[in-house]
């Protein structure tokens, strides 16, 4: 915990701690500031763990010491390997305060981490023989608020390959449709902030389905 004061002090000293935007060439700079936001991440849920098992409940166990001396550790990692796949989504540039929440939550939760993890790959690695089902269906949307050029992932099935996504009247621009048909990704289109939007994707065969007020635009 002291070293991760240590470097937060030493960047907010630096006046370019939580700078933005960050230029093309700092992307190592997100990288860290990632992986300090996923280990401080790492520690508030080892705290949260201390406090529920040895304060609150009575039922400490040595036998976690390793796990919540490692939490910081596997927390900074995961926020490294969060910036990796935001860049392979959109090697532009990230976004940079998404990103680092990303990264502090993901720290928090492996679980949402690996379910991340298998969102892009799903996107980014598409294996021959993966087929799609054919029953049109969405179920999920990761994150459900944001603005314009967040981006977004749409959990379901039997997405196509030039399937359209509004997000209320606004068409996203070219979504990309994982192999298996189960995710479609991209950048959410300009939108004005307030009331939440309806998000529909519409495949090539006009077959549609909604996710009802299901994206808040933010400021």
């Amino acid at each position: 915990m002291g070293a991760l004061g240590a470097i937060g002090i030493y960047y907010l000293g630096h006046g370019n701690f939580l700078r933005f935007p960050v230029e093309a060439g700092d992307k190592i700079d997100i990288a860290i500031r990632c992986m300090f936001f996923g280990a401080l991440g790492g520690v508030v849920i080892s705290l949260k763990g201390v406090y529920d098992h040895h304060c609150n409940r009575g039922d400490w166990d040595d036998g976690f010491m390793l796990w919540h001396i490692g939490r910081p550790i596997s927390g900074a990692l995961t926020g490294l390997i969060t910036v990796v796949l935001l860049l392979a989504i959109n090697p532009t540039s990230p976004n940079e305060p998404v990103a680092y929440a990303i990264a502090f939550i993901f720290g928090t939760q492996e679980r949402r981490f690996f379910n991340f993890l298998a969102e892009v790959a799903a996107l980014v690695v598409r294996l021959p023989g993966d087929e799609q089902d054919n029953t049109l269906k969405a179920v999920s949307l990761t994150p459900q608020e944001g603005k314009e050029d967040t981006f977004v992932f749409i959990g379901g099935q039997g997405f196509r390959e030039g399937a359209t996504v509004t997000f209320g009247p606004n068409e996203m621009k070219d979504p990309v449709v994982s192999r298996d048909g189960r995710i479609i990704g991209g950048k959410v289109p300009a939108g004005a902030p307030g009331n939440p939007v309806d998000v529909t994707v519409i495949n090539p065969d006009k077959k549609r389905v909604v996710l009802v007020d299901r994206f808040t635009y933010t400021t």
